[in-house]
């Protein structure tokens, strides 16, 4: 029974000291704290597709630019909180973005509504971000996202209809992408 006690001591004595050397380790969130993204998602606020660069201010605040394209070029700016560990993290975000958008309401084959027009929109999402000693970089998110400036216009043959049914659609709506990348 003692030696069971003290075996069990010894591990938890040995746990803790292991515990301490990872607190002590640097994370690669501070240790590398410039990263750059290739970005892609159904609407996300650089676009279908993009790139951001993204600067750790601290271990757990960070902002972020970038750019990309979706119906047109689309800019984006974000400042995000990160809680947890030290490779692993819960992003909370939220920022700006602007460019070109088209909205399309399909019923079965038919388009039954499309708009388009150039629109500047509050973003807010929720991620993870995941960062390794060697620098390769993951995030994946889903967000909200609401227009806040610019108007969507009712346009081809369908028109009569977006006007009648659609008006107040496509200001607002979810999105989810990923990036991934490197930091140094």
């Amino acid at each position: 029974m003692r030696l069971a006690i003290v075996t069990f001591a010894l591990m938890a004595l040995g746990s803790a000291v292991a515990r301490a050397d990872e607190d002590t380790v640097v994370s690669p969130f501070v240790s590398k704290p410039t990263a750059l993204y290739f970005v892609s998602g159904p609407r996300t606020p650089v676009g279908f597709f993009g790139f951001e660069a993204e600067q750790n201010l601290t271990s757990f605040w960070t902002v972020a630019v970038g750019g990309g394209f979706d119906a047109g070029p689309q800019v984006a700016a974000m400042t995000r909180l990160l809680l947890g560990g030290a490779t692993s993290k819960l992003a909370l975000g939220v920022g700006v973005s602007h460019g070109k958008f088209t909205w399309v309401h399909d019923e079965g084959d038919e388009i039954a509504a499309q708009k388009s027009g150039t629109i500047s929109w509050a973003n807010f999402e929720i991620g993870g971000a995941h960062r390794w000693r060697n620098g390769f970089s993951l995030k994946y998110f889903v967000g909200y996202t609401r227009a806040v400036a610019g108007e969507l216009v009712c346009e081809g043959y369908s028109a009569p209809n977006c006007l009648a049914s659609y008006q107040n659609d496509g200001y607002s709506g979810l999105y989810t992408g990923a990036a991934v990348g490197g930091a140094f």
